[in-house]
Parts: structure tokens; sequence; C-alpha cells
């Protein structure tokens, strides 16, 4: 069962006088939410007929709902306010169940796949710049995920310091950096790598491991560790290959 359907059908499974899909809640009710289509699910949780779910996925589809702001969901959608609110409330819920699973406090970050699980949920689908640090310590696990910035990440000057000043106040003893571009194009920018090269050496004069910087589009990934640019390619990414 997925994330997105369990809280579809738990937030907004209720009865709609005059919409033409009445069996749907009694049907997620005993059989559960996994029998019902997105579209169902939608219109149950949003309180819309069918059709307007069915035309409201067509229009976005579920990844771009989670990026869709309250504006275009009205303008675009078809939604008045109220609903607009209840599609971005239930997407947000979906993510910060999303990441709650994927990026627990003491996870351990071997690999670039354990660092991609623990940020796709807060990158993929958003439409500005974030910029997260994932803050380790000496085994490699998680204790600390921070946002450091986010808009237009290097129009507004963020510099390796900025990153820093958590990574040093928490105590930690390596690091990993995750963007997103919100155009979805996974290749990183001249932009990312001259910072990815800035970062690596004043992390290195600090005395912190600085292991990766995730590169997230929309779902998906990549690593500049692995790719062998900004020379990141220190033990973390050899265990990964080796193991």
């Amino acid at each position: 069962m997925g994330i997105a359907q369990s809280l579809l059908c738990v937030l907004g499974a209720r009865p709609n006088t005059g919409r033409p899909l009445e069996v749907a809640p009694e049907r997620c009710h005993i059989q559960g939410p996994e029998i019902l289509s997105d579209a169902e699910l939608l219109s149950l949780t949003l309180d819309v007929p069918l059709e307007s779910a069915q035309r409201l996925l067509a229009r976005f589809g579920l990844p771009g709902l989670a990026r869709a702001t309250l504006y275009e969901l009205q303008a675009h959608g078809g939604l008045d306010r109220t609903q607009a609110l209840k599609a971005q409330a239930v997407m947000e819920l979906a993510r910060r169940l999303w990441a709650g699973v994927k990026a627990l406090s003491g996870r351990k970050i071997r690999k670039p796949e354990d660092a991609a699980l623990c940020v796709l949920a807060d990158l993929s689908f958003l439409d500005h710049e974030r910029l997260l640090a994932l803050l380790l310590d000496a085994d490699l696990a998680l204790v600390h995920k921070v946002t450091v910035a986010q808009g237009g990440l290097f129009r507004a000057g963020v510099t390796p310091a900025d990153v820093l000043r958590p990574v040093l106040r928490h105590g930690a003893v390596a690091f990993v950096l995750a963007l997103n571009h919100p155009s979805g194009v996974l290749t990183p920018s001249s932009d990312d790598v001259d910072f990815t090269v800035q970062m690596r050496m004043a992390a290195d004069a600090v005395g912190v491991r600085f292991l990766d910087h995730i590169i997230v589009g929309r779902g998906d990934w990549m690593s500049l560790a692995r790719s062998g640019l900004c020379g990141l390619g220190d033990k973390y990414v050899q265990e990964a290959d080796d193991g």
C-alpha cells in the first residue's frame, strides 16, 4: 500500500452527497485503500466529483500535484481555495511520512544510495532550490539533517562557511550535501562544481570529512563523489564500490 494512497484515504474518505462515486468510502473501509484508483482517492480527499479528480491528475499527475502552488491548483486545477489547501496538506504529510521512514536518526551513510534515500522526499518535488546537509558522527551515522539555504542559492551568495557553521556547531565529523534541481536535470552546473570544490577545500582546512554532494531531480539523483568530479573519491565511495 502506497504512503500517499493511505494518507489520501485516511484524511479524505467521507461521503459526499451528489458525487458519482458513492461506493468508494465503503470499498475503502472494507477492502483497504489499495483497491481505489488515484483519481478515486483524490476525489475522496478533496471532496470533488470523480471527473474533477481525473482532470486534475491529467493536468498535473501525482508528482506535479506535490509541486503545484496554491494559485496553480486553483487557476489550472479547478479547485476552490479549501480544496487546494487540502491537496497541499496531504502532499506535505506524504512527504513528511516518507522522510521519517527514509531518514531516521542513526541511519548509517555508507554509500551514495544511503544519502540519497535521506533526502529524496525532502527535495524531489520542490519548485525552488534547497541545500541540505546531512551531519554524521565518527561511524557515519546520521545525527542531524539541516537546511543550509533555499531559494536561488548561488545568486544569494551561499558560501562554504554557511555549511560549516552547523557542521561545527553540532560537532559532526563528516557531512554530505544535497541540492535539488527544480528543472529535474541531474547534470551538475558549473556553479555546482565550483561550489563543491570550494567546499572540499574548506572542509579539509577545518578537519571534517566532506563525503559527497548529491544532486536531486524529480525522484532521481546523482552523486558527484561517484562521478569522480571535484576530488571527493575517498573511502565513502570505495567502500560502496567494493561492497
